[in-house]
């Protein structure tokens, strides 16, 4: 299966669909992008899509473990997400924005905090009023917040 992105106005990313292997051979048996992206055109009308993967992160292809893999090549810095965008000119899938302060990183094509995200295990929030990382939780606290099921809600009779 690949993974396809529908991209619309502004280079905005609008669907990601996915595709059987099949959509990459010609009637030659010949298997490409392009294909793909012919059939694509053929079966919905819209005009512009780009190959995406979700193996992709940060300019780097992680496998099924996420784990940096450096057997195969990462394709367009990072997966498509509806509303982020397609830049042609960097080849590169952008997430949207998160916060005003945050600034590109051209390596990665990701967006980097004013201020890197702490290191000493605990889990933060970003608040962008005071530019700084807020604890969300400790480790032990996030351990009994990911453990604990959400209750159990009787059907009523």
């Amino acid at each position: 299966m690949a993974h396809f992105a529908q991209i619309g106005l502004n280079n905005i990313v609008k669907n990601i669909v996915v595709v059987d292997e099949s959509f990459f051979k010609d009637e030659n048996g010949i298997s490409s992008e392009e294909n793909a992206i012919q059939k694509l055109i053929k079966n919905t009308g819209h005009l512009t899509w780009v190959q995406t993967s979700y193996n992709t992160r940060n300019g780097i292809y992680v496998d099924q473990k996420l784990e940096e893999s450096l057997e195969k090549q990462p394709l367009r810095k990072n997966f498509a997400v509806i509303g982020g965008t397609y830049d042609p000119n960097r080849d590169a899938f952008i997430p949207p924005k998160p916060f005003e302060s945050w600034v590109l990183n051209e390596d990665t094509c990701d967006w980097d905090p004013p201020t890197p995200y702490p290191d000493n295990g605990n889990y933060y929030d970003w608040d962008e009023a005071t530019q700084s990382w807020v604890l969300w939780k400790t480790p032990e606290e996030y351990a009994l917040f990911i453990s604990t099921e959400p209750p159990i809600i009787d059907e009523p009779t």
